[in-house]
């Protein structure tokens, strides 16, 4: 029984260590502006990465796709290998991107408008990697409180950040978010004890 435990324990870490190679690949040939060839379902299909996001919890690349020559997205998980990669001018412009983001996000129903408010200043840009901020806004009341908003997707990395603020960030807006977080920090407290 121990036998078989450590090989599925040795295919999970092996899984893992593929998919973090993969995503260092991703995020590289969007660094450097380079087309990649992926391999889906036995198919190759040359592209161009744009953005790595969370959609629904699942880490998608937003790519552009020769074939049909318009924005998709792919769970990373369902990426079987990169084949290779070669310098190639971009399509698209950031606000398309953003846009078709936007999109993604309005048929999911998944886009929260996040309100903060906080005493002091806070570094507000230091926040999680491959999630969207769209329209982020920081802006001083007359009371001196610092307010941060973004529309953003619920997920455990904001949470995350959220909690490494401090005591010091208060979640205004949404309700939902609010109790989103409040449940993440009663999990996150029954693994520690």
């Amino acid at each position: 029984m121990s036998n078989y435990k450590n090989e599925i324990m040795a295919y999970v870490e092996k899984n893992e260590v593929e998919f973090i190679q993969k995503k260092k690949l991703v995020e590289n040939s969007i660094k450097s502006d380079c087309d990649i060839t992926i391999l889906v379902n036995g198919k190759q299909q040359r592209i161009s990465p744009y953005k790595l996001i969370y959609i629904e919890d699942d880490l998608a690349l937003v790519f552009q796709s020769h074939n049909k020559k318009c924005l998709e997205t792919i769970e990373m998980r369902e990426i079987q290998n990169i084949l290779a990669c070669e310098k190639q001018e971009r399509f698209f412009n950031n606000i398309d991107i953003e846009n078709f983001i936007l999109g993604i996000r309005d048929i999911y129903e998944s886009d929260y408008r996040l309100i903060l408010k906080s005493k002091e200043p806070r570094n507000f840009t230091q926040t999680p990697k491959h999630h969207f901020y769209a329209h982020p806004c920081l802006l001083q009341n007359i009371r001196g409180d610092f307010i941060w908003a973004a529309s953003v997707e619920m997920h455990d990395d904001i949470f995350e950040w959220l909690l490494s603020l401090g005591q010091g960030v208060e979640v205004l807006e949404p309700m939902i978010f609010k109790q989103g977080f409040l449940d993440y920090c009663e999990r996150k407290l029954k693994k520690i004890a």
